[in-house]
């Protein structure tokens, strides 16, 4: 290194020493304000008694948050899940249905009073049963009938036997598959002989020592469950206004409010769903040395309140 060169950077450095000295007097200018501030507010805090104040928010916020704001986000997801679920089964009952939809969903409005059931389990029962049907050759208003007649029957054994519509229907549809057991809790009792003895009185097939294919046990099975309930049948409308059945019907009623509620949230919530994804896919077009320096800022910015903190008690 020549003369002039040490002598550059020798002053250099000297320029440095300087600008740090001023740096590190004007830090502690700041400092010393920062703690004659701090050390004022805590002497009016105290004379005011504003710590209680604080606390006493504090507290009003713990419980607002407990009693409103958890609450009131738990509806929001219940009943934009309802919300979600009616729709997922409308659209299930308009490819099973066809045309008839719209009779369906219109009978199914009123089946939390006429059936405790809400519009959701009325549509999605009636669905389940219009499959039954359709495998064992009903059509048209045929299968409309077979749905509403299942699901009607299972509001009634409910009732009747104190067990809840979805049990009932649970029973229902497994006696119509072939598993007789769960119908037995309802008093229906099916075995072979029987439904093949009911198939030839309902002309399904012609004579006792022919086998019965799926579909047409469902047919046999359905008439013989019908004869076997006649006792039941009937029941929720005649004991609609006992204390057991009155629960089905708010229980009901409750889930048909809260899909109301989220036919108001869903188009909101999709609208943020969509924002988030369209984020998410930007975000995943980034060069990874940007997200690296992202992280970076994230990490800077999460440290600067602590690090001011202690730099102001410092």
């Amino acid at each position: 290194m020549g003369m002039d060169e040490a002598l550059n950077a020798g002053a250099v450095f000297a320029d440095i020493n300087v600008r740090m000295e001023g740096f590190e007097k004007n830090m502690a200018a700041v400092i010393e304000t920062l703690n004659r501030v701090d050390k004022r507010f805590n002497e009016t805090a105290k004379n005011m008694n504003l710590t209680k104040v604080a606390e006493g928010m504090a507290k009003a916020g713990q419980k607002a948050t407990l009693f409103f704001s958890l609450p009131l986000a738990a509806l929001a997801g219940l009943s934009v899940k309802a919300s979600s679920d009616l729709n997922e089964t409308i659209s299930k009952t308009q490819e099973i249905f066809g045309a008839a939809a719209e009779d369906m969903k219109k009978w199914a409005k009123t089946a939390d009073q006429t059936l405790g059931m809400s519009q959701r389990v009325a549509l999605d029962s009636a669905a389940s049963f219009a499959l039954f049907g359709k495998s064992a050759g009903l059509a048209g208003q045929q299968v409309n009938d077979f749905s509403k007649e299942n699901v009607k029957l299972a509001a009634d054994l409910a009732s009747f036997f104190n067990t809840s519509p979805e049990d009932a229907i649970t029973a229902i549809g497994a006696a119509l598959r072939g598993e007789t057991e769960p119908i037995r809790r309802y008093n229906v009792l099916l075995d072979d002989m029987s439904m093949r003895q009911e198939a030839v009185k309902q002309g399904i097939i012609s004579s006792t020592k022919q086998a019965l294919t799926p579909q047409q046990r469902i047919l046999a099975a359905h008439a013989l469950i019908m004869k076997q309930t006649s006792a039941a049948q009937g029941d929720f409308a005649r004991t609609s206004d006992g204390l057991a059945n009155k629960q089905k019907i708010v229980k009901a009623q409750v889930e048909n409010t809260m899909v109301t509620l989220g036919n108001q949230m869903l188009p909101i919530v999709l609208t943020v769903t969509t924002h988030i994804s369209d984020l998410v896919a930007w975000i995943s077009t980034w060069h990874e040395s940007t997200i690296k320096l992202a992280i970076a800022l994230g990490a800077a910015v999460a440290a600067a309140g602590p690090l001011m903190n202690v730099v102001g008690k410092g």
